[in-house]
């Protein structure tokens, strides 16, 4: 996912983040508020990863409202 979340920030112009990521970025995304965020990971027959979402809470939005991040491979 940190692989594909890197290629999108070299390309430029369709996502916020700037700087490249790492797996470890990952991990403590995941693991920062698990009981209130949702992760989807979509795969082709091999196990690539096409892309990935999540859905969880942010600082600057209200409690009852979620933010939606969606990275798809640029092929």
């Amino acid at each position: 996912m940190a692989e594909l979340l890197c290629r999108i920030i070299r390309i430029g112009g369709t996502t916020a983040m700037t700087r490249p990521v790492t797996a470890t970025d990952m991990t403590d995304w995941m693991s920062s508020d698990p009981d209130r965020s949702a992760w989807h990971v979509a795969e082709d027959g091999q196990g690539r990863i096409l892309g990935f979402q999540l859905v969880g809470p942010a600082d600057y939005l209200p409690a009852a409202a979620a933010d939606i991040s969606t990275f798809v491979a640029p092929h």
